[in-house]
């Protein structure tokens, strides 16, 4: 239940704040353009790999601790590996990353 009102609620105050703040209906002109996967997938990718490692060591440690058949600790444990594997990136130094890495939003070639 807990879990259920920490979705709700915030969600709840987001809509909330878009009603009373006039900005829910700014959204309809751009309903007929449609979104290109590049820009979105470029406008999501600087906080992309930490919130992946976030994500895999909750559901690890969820999959790990709570959950008691052997399925669900194989899933842990595969979701702790995944975390591993993403957290080492996100938790290395700017000057050590790739120049891909570093600036995602830097494309190769001619500008679109």
């Amino acid at each position: 239940m807990l879990a259920g009102a920490a979705i709700l609620f915030p969600s709840l105050a987001l809509l909330f704040r878009l009603v009373l703040g006039g900005d829910l209906g700014r959204g309809e002109r751009a309903v007929g353009r449609p979104t290109q996967a590049r820009s979105l997938l470029a406008a999501l990718a600087p906080g992309l790999l930490p919130r992946l490692a976030i994500a895999c060591l909750v559901a690890g440690i969820g999959f790990t601790t709570i959950a008691n058949a052997a399925w669900a600790h194989t899933v842990g444990v595969f979701s702790l590996f995944a975390f591993i594997v993403a957290a080492f990136p996100a938790a290395l130094p700017p000057d050590v990353l790739p120049a891909a890495l570093k600036n995602p939003n830097a494309e190769k070639g001619t500008p679109r």
